[in-house]
């Protein structure tokens, strides 16, 4: 029943606020574990608008679940927004951790995807702003 409500609320908010202006994305929602997948997904279904889809935050999916390209082919369609981040310790996405995101950015390319890719992760390098310019590098494809 909450579920339904929620929905609702959803709905609602994302036909008057959003309108045909931008995609509310559910906040910190990853798409992770089973159910949440789940659930994000049938609430996407029962809020029923294009303007209500999924944050889907790589770093949280590959340790939750791994299988992150995949995952993305599948649940495209339900995505508006993607997070970075390197694996292990939230870091820079470069080749020291486990996930190949010039890989993962075709797969997100190849679906269609016109939105915004977020580089959330914790410097380790001595200058940020390299290490961001090193991450968007790696992401344009």
């Amino acid at each position: 029943m909450l579920f339904i409500h929620y929905a609702k609320f959803i709905f609602i908010f994302s036909f008057t606020a959003m309108n045909d202006y931008a995609t509310l994305s559910f906040p910190r929602f990853s798409v992770g574990l089973p159910r949440i997948k789940k659930w994000g997904v049938a609430l996407c279904d029962a809020v029923g608008s294009e303007r209500f889809k999924l944050l889907y935050d790589v770093y949280h999916l590959q340790i939750m679940e791994g299988d992150v390209i995949s995952t993305i082919r599948k649940y495209h369609p339900y995505i508006a927004h993607y997070h970075t981040g390197g694996v292990p310790g939230r870091n820079e996405i470069d080749d020291t951790q486990e996930l190949n995101y010039p890989a993962i950015m075709r797969v997100i390319a190849e679906t269609g995807f016109q939105g915004y890719v977020a580089q959330e992760f914790i410097p380790k390098q001595r200058d940020p702003l390299e290490s961001l310019a090193q991450a968007v590098r790696i992401c344009d494809i």
